[in-house]
């Protein structure tokens, strides 16, 4: 035990050890990319999963059940931390390369289930950290690890080499990846076993469906739906054989399991993508595709068998889930999610349940859209299939339970139900702006303050609608390459913007920031130019900027500066940055609109 969780059961007053036998294990599978449609029993004609099928059978089919994120990264510290992905202070999806991980202070479900006495391990995809020890999974609360550490894409020659992973040791560069289902079973098989005697947490983040699909030897070419149903089948016979073996050790009775998704099907993948059945769009939207996934809960004895419930559920739930079960505290940390032991031990949902109200976040962890009951209002909506599906702007209102598939658009006939929802989302970012998350705290006391701090910036050429946010040129922080998604973004085109600092002011010095970030397909501008005036309308050229940086360095920010020998005066001042237009001929995106994210302006 940490001394940081000591601290916290002391200050609890509870102790590490409590009696096992009134304390249920937990076993959370969890797939990656699976869609609500891949399973025989949400309706797949074609994929069989008998084990899976048979667990729905003698447990709890939810049928809203939802990931909190349409990506990985956001999705599994969702899970891991009972909290919305906007308080991770990290983008949704990390790369190798990424600064941020899983906060030190942050209290995951393994760490509040390990202080109080529960042995803990994960086999499977990590994807909260680089490798920097810190973020990696023994430091967040498992007392045993075996997997990859991101997605199995991120690979060469995109990526650098991927380490398999023992512990914190790194076993072999670019493993076979047909053995990594096997292998996480041998091992979740070899823990069960050893642990029997006292309570334990099982995380299998399994690496598939995510493409690229390696299914092993004994499932290739098995499944009529292709690779994608040998990996999907080989997962269900992982679960059976788990099942099997807490069967002989006469811990069926004892053992809470949960079956998910992370994220909805990567439908841009094609054949080698699932299905989200019913429901629109799929991973990366916030349609239902992108979140609603299988969510399956089996207990023995304690579950009833046959069971469906079509009320709201989520991965957020299972951190107080657990911990409630588990007689596990988790001190000052406080998740979002909702307690459904009552439910779970059979004593049913508080009646106000029916109206929980879910946030669904997207790209760069925003909020998009929200649930009340069967209402659901889209404020943002995209697609990575890049479809419009309706003429009308947001705010778009949808009826979940007559129309789980959104296609028939309601907020002109319910206005009241619309202001309902937009007040929820008001409340909601409130509750969040005054409870920041651990990197936004450190973020924060980053924060420079200078002339043009929280100032008006206009945009001559507009950005693109996705990333619109003007108010980030002058928000006082400057962003890392991976932190893009709170900036203004222009696909293909130049920007051109002007700054009114609302009165003349004598400055020194002027600075725009740009980002480039190559594996997100953002470059630096070609050239960045600068104009002042005192009135608006005449203007003062200045020598125009280059990047120093070349464009084939993946990641860097670089400010273009202007620094006067004599202080100038001036209140407005006008930026051009040139796009490089398309991506250059040695990028996985030759020819293909560039994008291009100015930062902080910073007049001193």
């Amino acid at each position: 035990m940490s001394i940081k969780h000591f601290l916290i059961c002391l200050l609890l007053g509870l102790g590490t050890t409590t009696n096992a036998q009134t304390r249920p294990n937990f076993i959370i599978f969890f797939v990656d990319d699976l869609g609500y449609g891949d399973l025989g029993c949400f309706g797949n004609p074609v994929i069989r999963t008998p084990n899976l099928d048979k667990m729905a059978a003698e447990g709890l089919k939810m049928t809203s059940f939802y990931a909190c994120s349409p990506a990985c990264t956001a999705s599994r510290y969702a899970l891991l931390t009972g909290k919305y992905p906007a308080r991770s202070g990290f983008s949704w999806v990390l790369g190798p390369t990424s600064s941020k991980g899983m906060h030190p202070k942050e209290v995951t479900l393994a760490e509040a289930l390990q202080d109080a006495g529960y042995a803990t391990a994960m086999y499977g995809k990590w994807h909260l950290g680089t490798r920097k020890k810190a973020f990696m999974p023994l430091q967040n609360g498992f007392d045993d690890y075996y997997g990859l550490p991101y997605s199995n894409d991120m690979i060469p020659p995109k990526w650098g080499d991927i380490a398999l992973v023992q512990g914190n040791d790194t076993l072999e560069l670019n493993p076979d990846q047909s053995l990594l289902t096997e292998a996480y079973t041998q091992h979740a098989l070899a823990f069960i076993e050893k642990n029997k005697s006292q309570p334990f947490f099982l995380y299998l983040p399994y690496t598939m469906v995510h493409v690229p699909l390696h299914p092993g030897k004994a499932f290739e070419g098995k499944s009529r739906r292709g690779l994608y149903g040998d990996a999907m089948e080989e997962i269900d016979a992982s679960v059976g054989r788990i099942r099997a073996q807490l069967e002989a050790a006469g811990l069926s009775q004892n053992t809470l399991l949960v079956f998910c998704s992370d994220n909805g099907p990567w439908l841009t993948q094609g054949i080698n993508a699932g299905s989200a059945g019913l429901l629109r769009d799929g991973k990366g939207s916030t349609w239902e595709g992108g979140l609603r996934v299988p969510g399956i809960a089996c207990w023995p004895g304690t579950i009833q068998a046959g069971q469906q419930w079509s009320e709201t559920a989520s991965t957020i739930d299972l951190y107080r889930t657990f911990c409630s079960l588990g007689q596990a505290r988790f001190g000052d940390h406080q998740p979002d999610g909702q307690d459904l032991s009552n439910f779970i031990l059979g004593e049913g949902p508080a009646p106000e349940y029916s109206q929980r109200t879910f946030f669904y976040y997207g790209p760069g962890n925003r909020l998009q859209a929200v649930r009340k009951g069967f209402w659901k209002l889209h404020i943002i909506t995209n697609s990575q299939l890049q479809r419009q599906y309706f003429d009308k702007s947001p705010p778009l209102l949808f009826n979940l339970d007559q129309d789980p598939g959104e296609w028939y658009e309601l907020s002109d006939a319910f206005p009241e139900v619309v202001n309902d929802l937009l007040a929820e989302i008001s409340r909601h970012q409130q509750a969040l702006g005054n409870s920041p998350g651990y990197w936004d705290q450190e973020r924060n006391a980053a924060r420079i303050y200078h002339k043009a701090f929280g100032k008006t910036v206009r945009f001559v050429t507009p950005p693109h609608e996705n990333y619109p946010n003007p108010i980030a040129l002058t928000d006082g922080w400057l962003e890392s390459p991976e932190e893009f998604n709170h900036l203004a973004g222009f696909r293909g085109d130049s920007m051109c913007c002007i700054l009114d600092l609302d009165s003349i002011q004598s400055v020194q010095k002027v600075q725009i920031g740009f980002l480039q970030e190559t594996q997100s397909w953002i470059f630096l501008p070609s050239k960045v130019g600068l104009e002042y005036s005192t009135d608006g309308h005449h203007w003062t050229a200045l020598a125009s900027k280059q990047p120093d940086f070349p464009q084939t360095e993946r990641s860097v920010r670089q400010g273009f500066q202007w620094t006067f020998t004599a202080p100038i005066q001036a209140r407005f001042f006008r930026f051009s940055a040139h796009s490089i237009g398309a991506c250059p001929a040695w990028h996985q995106g030759a020819g293909q609109a560039s994008w291009m994210f100015p930062d902080e302006i910073i007049v001193e």
